[in-house]
């Protein structure tokens, strides 16, 4: 199945558009799936969303996000990006920002919600995979300046107003055989 708008000339000014939605309802509205095919002898079969270049203005951008909700007792869609598991690897997942030629390379940002009233705001949790071998490592490092200084790693607890601030514990890892890990 291919789905796509017309081109324009270069002098024409945008391509078409497409718009693929579903209906809206007053109870509950319609859902869009998008999969591609199983395979029994080969590979699966895979989805590319890709938006165009730009050589005169910006790159296209893609944004997803899930539905709010104004019920009072509802929650926010939530959005997973899950990678595959695999008989021998599982699949990886990357976050990768774009370098800049001229000047700085893209950031990559992930920030939690704020809590209303006296809720608890989001948590970001980082842990890297148990196994029956080594443990995966987490590795948090900056960047090398070749004309300026190197990158910094900001790490710190939130204040607190009422009670008492955050705390930052780093504890190295047990062992039943062995030494414990270094700090």
């Amino acid at each position: 199945l291919r789905l796509r708008s017309r081109a324009s000339r270069p002098d024409a000014g945008q391509s078409g558009d497409v718009e693929l939605s579903s209906g809206s309802s007053g109870v509950s509205s319609g859902n869009i799936d998008i999969s591609s095919g199983m395979s029994q002898a080969g590979a699966g079969g895979g989805i590319t969303l890709a938006v165009g270049r730009g050589s005169s203005g910006n790159g296209g951008m893609v944004t997803i996000s899930t539905g709010s909700t104004t019920d009072p007792a509802g929650n926010g869609g939530e959005l997973d990006l899950i990678a595959g598991n695999g008989q021998v690897q599982g699949g990886d997942l990357k976050l990768v920002s774009g370098d800049g030629k001229a000047d700085r390379g893209g950031d990559i940002a992930i920030m939690v919600g704020d809590g209303g009233g006296r809720g608890i705001g989001g948590s970001v949790n980082v842990s890297a995979g148990a196994s029956k071998g080594s443990g995966g490592d987490v590795k948090v490092s900056a960047g090398n300046g070749d004309n300026a200084a190197g990158g910094f790693i900001d790490i710190s607890a939130g204040t607190g107003s009422q009670l008492e601030g955050g705390y930052i514990n780093i504890a190295s890892g047990t062992s039943s055989g062995s030494t414990s890990g270094f700090v």
